[in-house]
């Protein structure tokens, strides 16, 4: 029953609130990044189990997924896809400032040389699946 969750969500009950909330509720927010969190997870670890691409959701464009390498070569051809997913944005280009804090989350911190880079990979990913799928412009769509 949705009036069970109404208040949370920023409905009015006519008794206390009167005007329908507008903005993001603390209690919409804390649930949409639960559901983010864990949504993105499964996503990222059952995709992980699959060794056909178009048939991943959120790795669609990773070549190798057992490692999980921040900076393989389809990385960015993954972050491209997931913004046209998530956020309706296509772009062509890696040097997209839209692009960038995607890539940080990725690979911040870390020498594309050195074998730690595979150890939080499966994290970071799953990061950069909620921060999408938290952004304003997936809330809103």
């Amino acid at each position: 029953d949705e009036r069970q969750f109404a208040a949370t969500l920023g409905r009015p009950d006519f008794s206390e609130v009167t005007a329908e909330g507008r903005e993001p509720s603390l209690g919409f927010a804390k649930l949409a990044g639960d559901a983010a969190r864990q949504t993105c997870r499964r996503a990222v670890e059952q995709d992980r189990d699959i060794t056909d691409p178009e048939s991943r959701t959120i790795l669609k464009r990773i070549s190798s997924v057992e490692q999980l390498d921040p900076f393989d070569p389809g990385a960015s051809e993954n972050l491209r896809y997931l913004a046209l997913r998530f956020l309706g944005v296509y772009i062509t280009d890696d040097a997209d400032r839209r692009l960038q804090p995607w890539f940080t989350i990725l690979q911040e911190g870390l020498d594309p040389t050195d074998d730690a880079r595979f150890e939080r990979a499966q994290d970071r990913w799953i990061a950069v699946c909620a921060g999408l799928a938290l952004h304003p412009d997936f809330l809103t769509y």
